[in-house]
């Protein structure tokens, strides 16, 4: 039962419809190479059978079959949607997207997106739903015209932005505190961050 599960594994990658003609050959030609000798026709280091087709000449799968490392999944638990979030720093709080690194998780994109630069303000599908606060906001935005490059500096724009923000009253990813002086994650808020 597994050599037959075996060679339907092997047909699917090499990429043979499910005939079961193709099964039933691959497991003959499997059958007649296990009858040879180790000393006869192929040699000792030489695969056999099924297993021919799958590990190349070095011993390894060829890069023709081989599937793309993408290194290990990780998952910090799942947000508002049930989609995987990628591990990374801690985040602000349980129910926060912002993490301490003034990035947050952006289910538009996909990705964290750092919390300065370019924004533009939008009505609906924006990358970020946030709640204006007067005190204790979890970021705090300092409103700048030109470079924006540091955590909470954020620059209005209408073309190209690095992200856009929805103004909500209830069910925001953050809260944001507008503070010209002071911008970035608020560490007295955000008991992660210390």
């Amino acid at each position: 039962m597994r050599l037959v599960t075996l060679a339907w594994l092997v047909l699917a990658l090499a990429g043979c419809s499910s005939d079961s003609s193709k099964v039933d050959a691959a497991l003959a030609d499997h059958a007649q190479v296990s009858e040879l000798s180790p000393g006869s026709e192929r040699g000792a280091d030489q695969p056999s059978g099924i297993d021919q087709a799958t590990v190349g000449p070095e011993g390894g799968v060829p890069p023709d079959l081989a599937l793309p490392d993408k290194g290990p999944l990780k998952d910090k638990g799942t947000n508002k949607d049930k989609t995987a979030v990628p591990d990374g720093p801690t985040s602000c709080s349980a129910t926060s997207k912002l993490r301490c690194d003034c990035t947050a998780y952006s289910t538009k994109a996909g990705k964290y997106l750092p919390l300065k630069g370019k924004v533009n303000e939008v009505s609906f599908n924006a990358d970020f739903k946030v709640k204006v606060v007067n005190s204790l906001g979890q970021l705090k935005v300092k409103q700048v015209t030109v470079l924006p490059n540091n955590c909470g500096e954020w620059q209005g724009v209408t073309a190209l932005p690095a992200f856009t923000y929805q103004i909500v009253t209830v069910g925001e990813d953050f809260t944001i505190q507008y503070d010209q002086i002071f911008p970035g994650v608020n560490k007295a808020v955000c008991a992660g961050c210390n």
